[in-house]
């Protein structure tokens, strides 16, 4: 059976991704050429070129005639568009290794998606993934600075190559985008968020300087609902603590509190910071993540 990521290359999928963009809430100030509107216009009305129509573009600038020969929807271009920058992690810590599907797969095939739409667009991809010793060398430095549709099919196979484990994660990249020079865009994190420091505050940090943050959340059925119960010794997969508790159905119900609590806290430190939030489970459709949930929580168009 294909795992999630695999699923991403099929052809159909990457046909549809192709027709797809990320949702950008503020114009792109970059300086090089892409598919983003700025507020930089062409030296005249005359067209200049096609791209693919997305919902939402405006229908006076439909090419009809190219549909016609074509049979697909064509936007023209009249005013100048610029490139837009998309900052896009990946947690691979040792936590996110867990659950029936993996946590990981779930999210690499997200994290291969936004990336493959990302370059599609014409779009620069940073992309990046915790703690560094889960990429290759090889991978790593292809990973730094990706644009252009030609290279989507390497970084899908790239994000093949990354293996779980170790500590690191989330709140360490948020306050590495601080430190990151050029113009501030898109910054998609993906993971558990099971950080050992609260995202709160590199979260607002993070905002504050101008990027639009998007935290999609994965957590496993499992984490929802642990198929145990009784005497257990739990152990934490990355610190290697351990503690030993009676787990019954009392202690059962605290437990989904506790969990139903700290999705809602992430939640509320995403709309403190003006950032938004998605929680996916990593046995969800793959198909209904992509095309439906993304879509409907204004990530992708």
């Amino acid at each position: 059976m294909a795992t999630p990521t695999q699923s991403v290359l099929r052809s159909e999928v990457l046909r549809k991704l192709e027709q797809l963009q990320l949702v950008i809430q503020k114009r792109s100030r970059s300086n090089i050429r892409g598919e983003r509107q700025s507020k930089a216009r062409g030296h005249s009305v005359e067209f200049a070129d096609h791209r693919n129509y997305s919902a939402g573009d405006d229908l006076r600038y439909l090419d009809w005639n190219l549909y016609g020969r074509l049979d697909r929807l064509f936007v023209k271009l009249y005013e100048e568009e610029r490139e837009f920058p998309v900052n896009l992690f990946l947690d691979s810590s040792e936590s996110m290794n867990f659950g029936e599907p993996l946590k990981f797969e779930m999210a690499a095939a997200i994290a291969a998606a936004v990336g493959y739409v990302t370059v599609a667009s014409y779009d620069r991809l940073r992309f990046c993934a915790l703690p560094a010793a889960s990429v290759p060398p090889s991978a790593a430095g292809f990973f730094r600075s990706i644009r252009g549709r030609g290279v989507g099919l390497r970084y899908l196979q790239n994000l093949q190559s990354i293996q779980p484990g170790g500590q690191g994660g989330l709140v360490e990249w948020l306050e590495s985008l601080l430190y990151q020079p050029g113009p501030r865009g898109l910054a998609v994190g993906i993971s558990d968020c099971l950080d050992t420091r609260p995202v709160g505050e590199p979260l607002k940090r993070a905002c504050g300087a101008g990027f639009q943050v998007v935290l999609v959340q994965v957590l496993s059925p499992q984490e929802f609902d642990p198929p145990f119960s009784g005497e257990l010794k739990l152990v934490d997969c990355e610190s290697g603590a351990h503690q030993e508790i009676t787990f019954g159905k009392y202690r059962l119900r605290a437990y989904r509190q506790m969990v139903q609590g700290f999705i809602d806290e992430i939640a509320d430190s995403c709309r403190q910071a003006g950032a938004r939030h998605v929680v996916i489970r990593s046995d969800s459709d793959l198909d209904e993540v992509l095309f439906k949930t993304l879509r409907e929580k204004g990530v992708i168009k």
